[in-house]
């Protein structure tokens, strides 16, 4: 009774509870503080990880950002790039072509050229490297008188290299010459009247032909600029035949 006694005294005491509860009370509090305190450490330390990746990641956006930036500036200097080659290629093929033009009118204009007067149609055409060069209407005086086929030929340049020595040949002559005498001066017929009858009738007629053809200002200038030795003229009463002149050839004049 007394040893109960003494430990009911001592419960009571105590508070009601005996020293080795109340201990291990004291050390269930420690150690749930300690917990809260390292949960609470954890979740300092996960926050402040998060921040950190979460600037991680805002920093790899703005680097995935300044790459596809630059990404589409190369992709837009490759564009811009690739329409200079084609625009200098095709600057390119066209300064060739240019040069091949060139190169053959040098060729051509190398060459003496060719004239073609026709009476009947009113039109001179100017061929040189028997391409055509030149077409264009002229008047003509006396339209419809029958003069013939004539061809003055460069044959070289004159003493003061300015003119030209030119050599006739009528390659047609109309069957009466009877209104062409008629037409010539009498200063004319004097001058020719030691000359053979034919050649005297072909350089009158060549002469009528040549003063009822009036040629522009510009086209005689042309003329001039391009003639050389080797140069040919030819004047007509006649027509070109279509059939008879295509590209590649000299003047085809029909006489019969």
């Amino acid at each position: 009774m007394n040893q109960a006694a003494a430990k009911f005294a001592a419960f009571m005491t105590s508070g009601g509870t005996d020293q080795p509860a109340a201990k291990s009370g004291n050390k269930n509090a420690a150690s749930a503080e300690d917990r809260e305190a390292e949960i609470e450490d954890a979740l300092l330390d996960a926050r402040i990880e998060a921040d950190a990746a979460r600037a991680e990641l805002a920093r790899r956006e703005l680097d995935f950002a300044a790459i596809q930036g630059a990404a589409t500036a190369a992709e837009s200097a490759r564009t811009a790039a690739l329409d200079d080659v084609r625009q200098a290629q095709a600057q390119l093929r066209s300064a060739q072509a240019d040069l091949i033009e060139a190169n053959k009118e040098k060729v051509r204009r190398s060459k003496p050229i060719a004239v073609f007067i026709s009476l009947k149609s009113e039109r001179i055409y100017i061929r040189q490297g028997f391409e055509p060069l030149l077409e264009a209407p002229i008047t003509i005086d006396q339209t419809g008188r029958r003069v013939g086929t004539h061809v003055f030929t460069a044959m070289g340049y004159s003493a003061d290299q300015n003119a030209f020595d030119w050599r006739l040949m009528s390659a047609h002559l109309p069957a009466s010459t009877d209104d062409i005498e008629e037409m010539s001066s009498k200063k004319s017929r004097r001058r020719d009247a030691a000359l053979p009858h034919s050649q005297e009738t072909s350089i009158r007629m060549a002469r009528l032909a040549l003063e009822a053809v009036k040629i522009p200002a510009d086209i005689q200038e042309t003329i001039t600029k391009l003639t050389r030795p080797g140069a040919s003229l030819i004047i007509s009463d006649r027509e070109l035949p279509a059939n008879e002149n295509g590209l590649g050839t000299e003047f085809v004049v029909l006489t019969r």
